[in-house]
């Protein structure tokens, strides 16, 4: 899986977010399966309004305690316009202009597929 670099506006996402740890995510009560599971299963995708490219789904890792050992928050969300009004459930990071490395992977189970992507990173 080799990255495609680009070039990237500002953005605006919203979606819903947790705040875990590798370690957590190895055991039993791993919470970013349960947050791509609940984030589709009560339609956000769909209603989540304001959406520049409805159907394309991000999963933003940041805000990270120290290394791979320390806590992180995952946003899962869509990119919205700004100044839309948005519910009070949903977080909005601003994620700022810059060069990316984009990965991208192949379709399938969404916590089988996460760690794939993250084994090979």
């Amino acid at each position: 899986m080799n990255p495609t670099i680009v070039q990237l506006g500002e953005m605006r996402v919203a979606g819903l977010q947790i705040r875990t740890t590798n370690e957590a995510e190895c055991g039993a009560n791993g919470k970013i399966g349960p947050l791509w599971h609940r984030y589709y299963e009560q339609g956000y995708p769909a209603r989540t309004p304001g959406q520049k490219e409805p159907g394309v789904v991000y999963g933003v890792y940041s805000d990270y305690a120290s290394d791979e050992q320390g806590a992180y928050s995952l946003l899962v969300g869509v990119e919205v316009e700004a100044g839309g009004e948005l519910s009070a459930e949903l977080t909005v990071k601003t994620i700022p202009a810059a060069t990316y490395a984009v990965f991208t992977t192949r379709v399938g189970p969404m916590v089988e597929i996460i760690q794939e992507a993250w084994a090979r990173i």
